[in-house]
């Protein structure tokens, strides 16, 4: 718990054909997950920092913006807001980035 749970990126690998070598398996479900070939796939009702699942992309920031004092600055001159909400998803949820550093 406490961290999000999507990973991002396309669900089950799509080959079952790979299962010569059982000690890279760990190593190679690793590389997979931060797989820069691999497209983004955004949760917009996902909150970025626990997982929490809202009922709209809308109520998902409100969520954020009242439990862990998430703001974004001129929202109102936002032009995409989903696709900021994905790229800030891809670096908490892929590559385990801070919003703040």
């Amino acid at each position: 718990g406490g961290f999000p749970r999507h990973t991002g990126g396309g669900g089950g690998g799509g080959g079952a054909a790979e299962e010569s070598s059982s000690e890279t398996d760990d190593d190679s479900s690793d590389e997979e997950w931060i797989d820069d070939d691999t497209p983004w796939e955004p949760y917009l009702n996902e909150c970025l920092f626990d997982g929490f699942t809202s009922h709209s992309f809308e109520a998902n920031f409100q969520y954020m913006q009242s439990t862990y004092s998430f703001y974004v600055p001129y929202k109102d001159y936002l032009v995409d807001p989903k696709g900021f909400f994905s790229y800030l998803q891809e670096k908490v949820c892929r590559y385990n980035q801070c919003l703040y550093c």
